[in-house]
């Protein structure tokens, strides 16, 4: 009877394959990678909580204003890694429900409030999350289960709203988005928000359980092919042996 092994090692390793292409992948260590923006999230979305930048109603609530909330971001070290950041809100965004006149020194158009996808807390909550305006980021209606996953990769995340970068030309506004309603919005620095952190890039090793998965497969693998062709090479032997004439005795 041939042995299903090679199938089913084939079948295990292409469910890595396709969960390793899914929107947002657990790097381990507290990172998860978004492979679309080519950025890498911070998995605690609370971790600024009880730090020294905690400036909020408690000193553990993790809500800051925006100066306290950018200087935590900009000194984080973690991961090896210290170029963490505020996420970034894109602009022009046409897919913004809002575009108004705005700004210092001459106007300039800014896109906000429902429908934000550009930025990227926009697009995280919009693609990867199933986020609808006008609902929280954890009503599940219409969600894929891909996306239900996705969200279950992100800790502590809070149903409030998520301070971004400052807007270009403003000294006192920065913007906001609420994943407690998909709202993409300026806000007075001197707001108390949460902070999430990310990082240009992608953490350059892969998950250890999909090399160690890989080094299993390879080595069944390795162990059937050496069955198979030691099964060969026998009956090989065996053929030639029982084709050799016998010896005459005299």
């Amino acid at each position: 009877m041939r042995s299903k092994m090679p199938r089913l090692l084939s079948m295990l390793l292409l469910c890595w394959a396709c969960g390793a292409q899914a929107a947002l992948v657990d790097r381990g260590g507290g990172m998860v990678h978004d492979p679309e923006r080519y950025i890498t999230w911070l998995q605690d979305w609370r971790m600024a909580a009880g730090s020294v930048y905690d400036d909020g109603r408690s000193s553990t609530d993790g809500l800051m204003r925006w100066e306290s909330a950018n200087a935590w971001a900009q000194n984080l070290v973690y991961g090896g890694y210290d170029d963490w950041r505020l996420p970034s809100t894109a602009q022009p965004d046409p897919s913004c429900s809002n575009h108004v006149a705005y700004g210092w020194g001459g106007l300039t158009q800014i896109d906000f409030l429902w429908g934000c996808e550009a930025g990227e807390l926009g697009h995280l909550f919009r693609h990867q999350l199933g986020g609808q305006a006008h609902a929280s980021v954890f009503d599940a209606t219409g969600d894929t289960p891909e996306q239900q996953a996705n969200l279950a990769l992100l800790r502590n995340l809070q149903t409030y709203d998520y301070w971004s970068d400052i807007l270009p030309g403003s000294v006192s506004e920065a913007w906001s988005f609420g994943m407690q309603d998909g709202r993409q919005f300026p806000a007075g620095v001197w707001h108390e928000l949460h902070a999430v952190a990310v990082r240009s890039g992608d953490v350059p090793e892969p998950p250890m359980s999909g090399l160690l998965l890989l080094a299993l497969a390879a080595a069944a693998l390795a162990a059937q092919n050496r069955k198979y062709f030691c099964a060969i090479g026998s009956t090989v032997a065996g053929s030639q042996v029982s084709s050799t004439p016998s010896a005459r005795t005299w």
